[in-house]
């Protein structure tokens, strides 16, 4: 993996599907309820917020993408362990 322009949710992807949904529920929870109380005297970010809040589900839910990825690329890593230390032991005989 290439550390020029890797995104979070490549990075995501080769982590444990759990904390690609926690990291949405934290950004679902923080687009709902946290940032729009705390710019409520400016406007423009009072209209940003509230576009946000609307769409936090659609935020939130592009984590669940590296998550699916994870469990998949997960079960492809734990069987090519099990191949690799199959290998491991008929050379040791």
């Amino acid at each position: 993996m290439s550390h020029k322009n890797t995104s979070l949710l490549t990075v995501l992807s080769y982590l444990p599907w759990w904390v690609s949904i926690t990291t949405g529920l934290v950004v679902y929870l923080a687009l709902q309820f946290v940032i729009p109380p705390l710019v409520n005297k400016n406007q423009i970010l009072l209209t940003l917020a509230t576009a946000a809040q609307n769409f936090a589900w659609l935020f939130a839910g592009m984590f669940l993408l590296p998550a699916v990825s994870s469990v998949f690329m997960g079960r492809k890593r734990k069987a090519n362990l099990i191949q690799n230390r199959k290998i491991i032991v008929l050379n040791c005989r």
